[in-house]
């Protein structure tokens, strides 16, 4: 089999003050930003700990899933990996689970692991609006960021993310 590749670039953009490599990323965030917190930065995982030679950069790698969420109604977390529909690399999305769950089990946290296709992200009415919209001003060459300005979050609210517990107050 072929190794996956791409069809066209991505196009990158910023929402809420927080760099989306690709509109896969923005449609996965406006299909759960009024139900899940989330994060996007800061989720490199470190792999190959036990194989790193002298000096560090030998065989340590980093797998960087796309985004951490967590439900504001469940208090569940899920680490998620985006992928188009054609996607069909299994070995690759296995051992990015594999690293993903070990990291997950290792530290003990509440999350689970999961990959979202393209074809299972599902906009709202006003989900659908928000895309559109920022399509309609990037194809005439407005700067992506005037979508939101970007929003101060607390040490709260990046905690409940990543840990759990009360739910955060942003402010």
């Amino acid at each position: 089999m072929a190794k996956f590749t791409y069809n066209q670039n991505a196009i990158a953009c910023v929402y809420k003050g927080k760099w989306l490599d690709s509109l896969l990323e923005l449609r996965y965030i406006l299909s759960i930003e009024e139900t899940h917190y989330w994060l996007r930065d800061d989720l490199s995982i470190y792999y190959n700990l036990d194989t790193v030679p002298e000096g560090i950069k030998g065989g340590l790698k980093t797998y960087t899933p796309d985004f951490l969420v967590r439900n504001m109604r469940t208090g569940k977390a899920t680490l998620v990996e985006l992928k188009p529909a054609g996607y069909d690399d299994r070995w690759e999305l296995l051992r990015r689970r594999k690293i993903a769950e070990d990291f997950i089990q290792f530290m003990g946290f509440d999350w689970e692991y999961e990959v979202v296709f393209s074809h299972q992200i599902v906009l709202n009415r006003q989900a659908q609006l928000k895309f559109d919209n920022f399509l309609s001003k990037w194809r005439i060459g407005l700067s992506p960021s005037f979508l939101h300005k970007s929003e101060w979050q607390s040490l709260g609210y990046i905690d409940f993310v990543m840990y759990g517990g009360s739910p955060a107050v942003i402010l």
